[in-house]
């Protein structure tokens, strides 16, 4: 009952996908798992992120923008909070260009070597499914809302 809920609520919200057809406008979608990192699909908020493989086993390759090589240093502009006052008063008087020069100068970060970002790690799913059987396989992107799908059947059940 609940799954056939949840495919009712998924076919109200997208009846592109109803139709079995997707906007390329909207959507970016593949009949195949990822290969390779390149080919996983993108979520995230800004912060935190992960790439959906989409396979018969799922693998989510995880992603938090605080973890880089390197100990901690703070990036923070100590000119920063002095600059705001003059910058907020050179947006008032309309001066865009001399605001985003000041913004530039005084509160873009000021690191003193670049460092690599490093992603957090893995995330393997495991549902007891080989690959050989499944059919009707599709892997995409809601690039409006910022969602992924896979969807596929496996032993006559529709999986999403």
């Amino acid at each position: 009952m609940l799954s056939s809920t949840i495919l009712y609520a998924f076919l109200l919200a997208f009846p592109s996908a109803a139709k079995g057809q997707l906007d390329a406008s909207r959507f970016a979608w593949y009949t195949s798992p990822a290969a390779d990192f390149a080919s996983s699909v993108p979520i995230g908020n800004g912060r935190v992120a992960g790439t959906v493989w989409g396979g018969a086993s799922e693998l989510v390759s995880l992603n938090e923008n605080s973890i880089w090589s390197g100990p901690w240093r703070s990036r923070a502009n100590p000119k920063a909070l002095g600059a705001l006052p003059s910058i907020r008063s050179l947006l008032s008087s309309g001066n865009l260009t001399a605001a985003g020069q000041s913004v530039l100068a005084n509160m873009a970060s000021s690191p003193t070597s670049p460092q690599g970002y490093q992603p957090l790690g893995n995330l393997s799913l495991e549902f007891g499914h080989s690959s050989s059987g499944m059919s009707s396989y599709t892997r995409y992107l809601d690039t409006y809302e910022g969602t992924a799908f896979v969807t596929y059947i496996y032993g006559g059940v529709n999986y999403t």
